[in-house]
């Protein structure tokens, strides 16, 4: 199936050959496994055409940076979130709404 083919089937529930792939690669995965996460990609495609991942990395941080370093922080929600310093992603650790 093309890519095209395969996001209809998938929406349409008809069955594609596999799951419609999208990739979103955050810089600090890249800088950890570099060659090895770009061949993954090149193995298995983008469905959705994000031809732009190679034209949007970024070198790693500078030594000394702490790319292994814990941030915590309080968003303006009062949601209090933690996240390895070299990523763009991390976990609540504390919900503005407890359970």
């Amino acid at each position: 199936m093309t890519p095209r083919e395969r996001i209809l089937a998938a929406i349409e529930f008809k069955g594609p050959d596999r799951a419609p792939i999208h990739h979103y690669i955050f810089p600090g995965a890249l800088w950890r496994h570099g060659k090895r996460l770009m061949e993954l990609i090149e193995k298995y495609p983008d469905d959705f055409g994000n031809s732009a991942i190679k034209a949007n990395i970024q070198p790693p941080p500078k030594e000394g940076y702490g790319r292994d370093e814990i941030v915590e922080w309080k968003d303006g929600w009062g949601t209090v979130w933690r996240r390895l310093k070299a990523y763009t992603s991390g976990e609540v650790l504390q919900p503005a709404i407890p359970d």
